[in-house]
């Protein structure tokens, strides 16, 4: 396997630049194709940021400690729960039919924030709206999974060599 013969500097390099690309994904498709991101995508996205986070940081660190994959784990299984969430939602109409404000006019003020999110997470904010035949947080899935199964491998491979 391919994964074995990197080293874990280049594992961990390869989680930066994927959760840089997946990021940079999300903010084209805000930007340039003009999809506006309800309150869960961007939940998934402070994951995938958090994860590259962790990556970094365990860059500049150590890679070889085995807190840093462990925390990536912990970041993907956050995240993976929340596009799961999302997907769910998105495929029961009737639960996330209604609409509300934008997240913009909802986060004006500091007592609606415990709000947006608990609406957020019960998906009253608008999450069910699909683009595409395969939805964008089932995409977001597949990414928390990669992320997840190359911490996975780096942590595998720490603690066997211990």
């Amino acid at each position: 396997m391919i994964m074995n013969k990197l080293s874990l500097e280049d594992q961990t390099l390869l989680t930066c630049i994927f959760c840089g690309l997946i990021l940079t994904a999300g903010l084209f498709l805000e930007h340039v194709i003009g999809l506006e991101p309800c309150p869960l995508c961007l939940v998934q996205r402070f994951w995938f940021f958090f994860s590259g986070v962790l990556a970094y940081v365990s860059l500049m660190h150590n890679p070889r400690y085995g807190i840093y994959p462990l925390l990536t784990i912990v970041a993907s299984l956050a995240g993976s729960g929340y596009a799961i969430w999302h997907i769910l939602l998105q495929f029961d109409i009737a639960q996330a039919m209604s609409c509300s404000p934008p997240i913009k006019y909802l986060s004006s003020s500091t007592d609606q924030l415990l709000k947006v999110l608990w609406d957020t997470f019960k998906g009253d904010i608008g999450c069910n709206t699909r683009h595409w035949l395969v939805p964008i947080p089932a995409w977001a899935l597949i990414g928390f999974f990669i992320i997840g199964s190359n911490a996975t491998l780096q942590l595998k491979r720490i603690v066997t060599n211990a």
